[in-house]
């Protein structure tokens, strides 16, 4: 991990067996860290201007009210708009993922804590390697936007999903918001919430098939899409 010594991580979780594990985890990777078990004395050190590169922070905080750690993030993001937070949460139903990002996380990581996923999230947002950087999709670090004409091409959709086809490798459970005419055109909407399903490198080529589980937070998208797919005469 390329000059990641100069980087600096706090790390917030009232679980002292996961904040030690991330704390180890880092300094391993030769990442400056500090820990944070109490968040009141996270919340004063953010006060008196105590920046970092990455926050991690427990939604699940047992020793505070609950929903704290969903303000903190929603603070943090206020206080710090360029902030990468990444959320740590015991929770995945849709809604509680849902909230997470809506409340200004860049990310989300489970417990327990999966070592190749925190490496992954280390390495995008602390490594300074150009040519890992090109292999991400070209994203706004305050809002994750990407254009799906500039940066994707749409190889499929039913009115759930998009499938395109990118150069660009993505993650996993990845949240991008997507934007651009075409997207427009299909759903009547400016911009719309999608998480990467899946993603598979097409044999013989340098692109990625990926697909995306839109979030159709509005009820007349769908009716746009199904319109759309007629249009096309995908739909009978």
């Amino acid at each position: 991990m390329k000059n990641s010594s100069m980087k600096k991580v706090f790390v917030l979780d009232d679980d002292k067996s996961t904040l030690n594990y991330i704390g180890n985890f880092l300094k391993d990777k030769g990442v400056e860290s500090e820990l944070f078990y109490n968040p009141k004395e996270f919340t004063e050190r953010l006060k008196r201007g105590d920046k970092a590169d990455i926050y991690f922070i427990d939604i699940n905080l047992s020793s505070a009210n609950i929903g704290e750690g969903f303000v903190l993030i929603e603070s943090l993001r206020a206080l710090i708009p360029s902030a990468t937070i990444i959320a740590i949460t015991k929770r995945n139903s849709s809604q509680d993922i849902d909230k997470i990002f809506s409340n200004g996380a860049c990310e989300y990581i489970e417990k327990p804590i999966d070592p190749i996923f925190l490496s992954r999230i280390l390495s995008r947002y602390l490594d300074e390697n150009e040519n890992f950087n090109k292999g991400l999709f070209p994203v706004s670090s305050s809002n994750q936007h990407c254009n799906i004409l500039d940066d994707m091409t749409l190889i499929g959709l039913n009115e759930t999903k998009l499938v395109v086809e990118s150069e660009f490798l993505v993650l996993k459970n990845y949240q991008l918001v997507l934007e651009g005419r075409l997207l427009k055109e299909i759903t009547s909407r400016e911009q719309i919430r999608s998480y990467v399903e899946e993603v598979t490198q097409i044999p013989g080529s340098n692109k990625y098939k990926i697909i995306l589980n839109i979030q159709l937070e509005h009820p007349s998208t769908r009716v746009h899409i199904r319109k759309w797919l007629n249009k096309q005469g995908q739909l009978d």
